[in-house]
């Protein structure tokens, strides 16, 4: 980070100020973009917080740099102090537990033990949350098996995992090989292992039905088949994709969106059930079609991590980032992206840390360089407390609204995409997509 980007950054996170909106590229000079404003009073808080409200997907995708072997990974994620920490689990033969628990997501390093993965996410502080495996290509008896066994082995370790999330995006054709599944099927299988699991530990959580946007529809039958055994509602939310969209937009209608679309699944929620129950935003960021990186490369995705963040934690919402490692969606550098060293922070990594404090939240640890563009000094990062975060609002309704453009979709950019096939493991593309995470 250049200087005076420090500057301007330590004097937005330093108090009260109505500041142009800030995107810098790495070694460039601040630019203000265009004529639009945002208004950010961080002296203000509006809202306190539990660390376990935001969360951080592992995706296995590191490419041999992982929580479980890279120092400077692990160093920043135990900086940046989420509270949960999200993986896909099951065994590696479906119906065999004999055979290893390894990572569930498309390509993911197979090579690392599940007993690894949790005991990592632990040693950093963090509670973990295991997906756990519902696929068609299985009988539901074999998932809720598998389900009950993988609960069984981390629970003789006197550390049974707590939290789980059935199934991943099973609302679409998100994974190759792996079918759709009707919200009526998967209600049933939710069904079918949330109650093995209850039987051997009757306050676990359980949670879906994850679904690769707010898709009402999916999210209604589920909750008439299953209302009585959620413990929270989970689905997915991201920026853009495919579609072509305004920076404006990005950070002004976009971020918007986002309480507008939490009350809308709240809404949902009541109309079936009578109550509430707790809103997980499964996967956030901002825009997984961005080849050059101009948004995700740059602090453009710093100020819009802590935007939409901020309207997710406003709205009553828990948020899990996708992910970990993820190419230019990362916390940190996969392979040198954007010339940014590996496992140093990327953008998205500052925006999270604007809430959680990153190394001002007690923890030791060595300052990112430079070239990793380091977070301000902890005396101008917000004030924290043990166990909650005193933050403020992003004054979205003060951006710009920009005008329609001729031909412009009316679509919200993250409902109803056509998701991309996700890559290997050794494909130079980020590997991740709103429909391509943990499977």
């Amino acid at each position: 980070m250049t200087a005076s980007a420090r500057r301007a950054l330590r004097a937005v996170l330093a108090g009260g100020l109505t500041a142009a909106a800030l995107v810098w590229p790495a070694g460039a000079q601040a630019q203000a973009a265009g004529a639009a404003t945002v208004s950010v009073d961080f002296t203000k808080p509006v809202h306190t917080i539990s660390p376990a409200d935001i969360g951080v997907s592992i995706t296995g995708y590191g490419e041999g740099s992982y929580i479980t072997d890279d120092t400077r990974h692990r160093e920043h994620l135990r900086r940046l102090g989420v509270g949960r920490m999200r993986i896909e689990l099951h065994y590696q033969t479906p119906g065999d537990h004999s055979s290893p628990i390894v990572c569930g997501g498309y390509k993911c390093a197979t090579e690392v033990s599940g007993d690894a993965w949790i005991g990592a996410i632990r040693d950093l502080g963090a509670e973990p949350v295991v997906i756990l495996q519902v696929d068609g290509r299985q009988s539901a008896e074999v998932n809720r098996d598998d389900a009950v066994a993988l609960y069984r082995h981390f629970a003789a370790s006197g550390k049974p995992i707590q939290r789980f999330i059935l199934g991943n995006e099973l609302n679409c054709s998100c994974t190759p090989d792996k079918p759709q599944m009707t919200a009526t099927e998967y209600s049933r299988r939710f069904n079918l292992i949330a109650d093995a699991l209850r039987a051997e530990k009757a306050s676990v959580a359980v949670g879906g039905p994850a679904t690769s946007s707010n898709d009402h529809d999916y999210i209604r039958t589920f909750l008439q088949g299953s209302g009585a055994r959620v413990s929270f509602v989970d689905y997915h939310d991201y920026g853009n994709g495919f579609d072509p969209i305004t920076d404006d937009a990005l950070l002004g209608d976009v971020i918007r969106d986002y309480e507008t679309d939490i009350e809308a699944v709240r809404a949902t929620v009541r109309s079936v059930l009578g109550h509430d129950l707790p809103i997980q935003i499964g996967e956030f960021n901002s825009d997984y079609d961005d080849p050059d990186g101009h948004r995700t490369l740059t602090h453009f995705n710093t100020l819009w991590g802590a935007a939409a963040l901020g309207q997710m934690l406003h709205a009553g919402a828990s948020a899990f980032q996708y992910g970990d490692k993820n190419g230019r969606l990362g916390l940190t550098s996969t392979k040198g992206e954007g010339g940014i060293a590996r496992s140093e922070p990327l953008p998205m990594y500052h925006g999270i840390g604007m809430y959680t404090g990153e190394a001002c939240s007690g923890r030791s640890a060595r300052p990112s360089s430079r070239r990793a563009r380091a977070p301000p000094s902890c005396t101008s990062s917000p004030p924290t407390t043990p166990g909650t975060s005193s933050w403020s609002t992003w004054a979205t309704s003060r951006w710009r609204r920009p005008s329609p453009s001729p031909g412009r979709r009316t679509a919200r950019p993250r409902s109803g995409r056509a998701p991309p096939t996700p890559g290997p493991r050794t494909a130079p593309a980020p590997r991740r997509s709103p429909a391509a995470g943990p499977r």
